[in-house]
Parts: C-alpha cells; sequence; structure tokens
C-alpha cells in the first residue's frame, strides 16, 4: 500500500500547482501582447521561466525529504516520489492530477477536434489589393498601347516641315549642350565667331559649345531684370545660381537661354516645331545687340519634345545655299 503524503508534502504541491497556474497565466498575457518584432525574444523569456520554475520545485522537494545523507534509502526514495509527483506539473496543465481512484471510474475523454479555421483577413486584403493593381496596370497598359506613338509622329511632322523650309538637319548629340553646341554649329554656318558676343575671349581650344554657354551666361548676367521673370522660383534657384549651371554645367537650356543667345549674337533665331508656327526671337529691338530683325543674320533650330530619352533637345537646320 502506497504511502500517504506527508502535509508538508501536500501543501508544498498545492503551492507548486498555483505558481504553475500563475506562471501560466503570465506566459498566456506576454505571448498575446507580442508583436512580429518581439515574438522570438518572449518565446525565448517564457522558456526561461518555465525551466527556471521547475528546477525551483525540484530543488525544494529534496529539501522537504532532507536529501539521502539524512535520511538514508528511505529518504531518497521519498525525494524521488516527490520529484515525480512534483514533475508531473507542467505549465500547460495547472489542474492536479486525478487520483487513482478517479482515473479507473473516469471514462477516457475524447479525441479534441480540430478548431475551425478562421480566414487570414490581412492575407485576403493583401490579395485584394494585389489583384486590383494588377487590373490597373493592365488597363494602363491596354491604354498605353491605344495612344498614338507621339516620337514617329514628331519625327515626321519635322521632317515634313524641314523640307517644306528647305533646311537641312545636322544631328547634335543629346548630351545636355545640345541647345549650346547646335547654336555654335549656325554661327559658324553664317559666318559669325563664336567670340563675337563674350566678354573675354575663350581659348580657341575649347570646344564649341563652351563659347556659347559663356556668351549666353554674360548676356544674362548683364541683363538680369530682364530674364529674372523667367525663373522657377518653386525650385528655390537665383539668377546667379542659374547663370552659374548655364556657364559651368550640361544644365539643359531652354527658350529663355535661347533668346538671350539672339540677343548676345545680334541674330535672329527661328525654332521649327513639330506643332505650332516658327517661333522667331530676336526681331524686337534689343538692348544694343542690333537694328531689330532688319538685316540680322538668322540662326536656325529643331525643337524635340517627345523623340530623345533624356528630354527636350535641339538640332541644327543649315539652309539651303
Amino acid at each position: 500500500m502506497a504511502e500517504q503524503p506527508s502535509a508538508l508534502e501536500t501543501t508544498l504541491l498545492a503551492r507548486h500547482r498555483k505558481e504553475l497556474k500563475d506562471l501560466q497565466s503570465r506566459i498566456t498575457q506576454k505571448k498575446k501582447n507580442a508583436t512580429k518584432r518581439t515574438r522570438r525574444g518572449v518565446s525565448e523569456e517564457c522558456e526561461r521561466l518555465e525551466r527556471d520554475l521547475k528546477e525551483k520545485h525540484e530543488r525544494e522537494a529534496k529539501e522537504i525529504t532532507g536529501g539521502p545523507a539524512e535520511g538514508g534509502e528511505e529518504a531518497e526514495e521519498a525525494a524521488e516520489q516527490l520529484a515525480e509527483k512534483v514533475g508531473s506539473l507542467t505549465v500547460q496543465s495547472a489542474e492536479p492530477p486525478n487520483s487513482a481512484k478517479s482515473s479507473k471510474s473516469a471514462p477516457p475523454l475524447p479525441p479534441a477536434q480540430p478548431r475551425p479555421h478562421k480566414p487570414n483577413r490581412a492575407k485576403a486584403r493583401l490579395a485584394r489589393r494585389a489583384a486590383e493593381m494588377e487590373a490597373q496596370m493592365a488597363a494602363a497598359a491596354a491604354e498605353a498601347a491605344n495612344q498614338p506613338d507621339r516620337r514617329t509622329l514628331e519625327l515626321a511632322a519635322l521632317r515634313e516641315r524641314c523640307q517644306s523650309l528647305g533646311l537641312t538637319e545636322q544631328d547634335i548629340p543629346p548630351d545636355g549642350h545640345c541647345l549650346y553646341s547646335a547654336f555654335a554649329d549656325q554661327l559658324e554656318w553664317v559666318g559669325l565667331p563664336f567670340d563675337a558676343a563674350l566678354d573675354q575671349p575663350l581659348d580657341g581650344g575649347q570646344r564649341k559649345y563652351r563659347h556659347t554657354r559663356a556668351a549666353c551666361a554674360d548676356y544674362l548676367a548683364n541683363h538680369k531684370p530682364s530674364f529674372e521673370p523667367f525663373l522657377d522660383y518653386d525650385v528655390g534657384e537665383d539668377m546667379d545660381g542659374h547663370i552659374a549651371k548655364v556657364r559651368d554645367t550640361a544644365e539643359w537650356g531652354g527658350q529663355m537661354e535661347v533668346l538671350a543667345l539672339a540677343k548676345a549674337y545680334g541674330v535672329v533665331a527661328n525654332v521649327v516645331q513639330a506643332e505650332g508656327g516658327v517661333i522667331r526671337m530676336g526681331e524686337e529691338e534689343d538692348d544694343g545687340g542690333g537694328g531689330g530683325g532688319v538685316g540680322k543674320k538668322e540662326v536656325w533650330l529643331a525643337y524635340y519634345r517627345h523623340s530623345f530619352g533624356l528630354g527636350e533637345h535641339y538640332n541644327s537646320l543649315r539652309a539651303k545655299r
């Protein structure tokens, strides 16, 4: 007949069960509050708490029995029996184990039924959003396929317009210096020196666009009030900063720079484009660069908006002689 546990052992087991139950509540709360970032650390902390409590319970069980040195074989056997009882307590089951009598009379528990699978709302939302984006991309691709090829249309329109004006196109590299290179080509074609509009002539070994860039920068610097309204102040640029870009960088030139070059060299600049008429700049009375459009030499430029990968572009147009 099995020896009945002492009152001290019964008290110890009851306290151990309570501590295990309390630990189970703490672990449940920690895992519930864990995020994706902290989940791993929380799991490691929970394992450490379980391990520490189990070691504490085993140590207390040995202390109650007194250990083998105090009670001999009977104490050692009692310690082992109490340790087995303590070891049977786990965090997963904080309820006391059933007695032998109740375990014989109680019917076996039915197998645990699997919980019904709950739909993952986050995954469903992501899948729905991905499907919507895919549908939008397909619609955009279909719309783009139905759009006219702007590059092809622009090239054809400019080719036809140049033929009607008796002009031959000279290709200029699309490197950011295209306006200044095209203008330099035109100056050579009409017989004007590069340094005619420079405050200080450059070394003859400089690239052609360096001369026209310097001439444009000098004219802008000498006529700031006339050109400051053209600046885009939304990007925080002032006139001096823009002039420095014109002189020293590959900053793309536009309508303001075409006008400054026309006034600096005293010529009429004709800009041919696919849509609209020919834009003429420099015809009006300028600030000392010439006597109006009458008698001025003319330069011709082709302006592209859609045909080059880097954006807007200028080519040189030579009139037939």
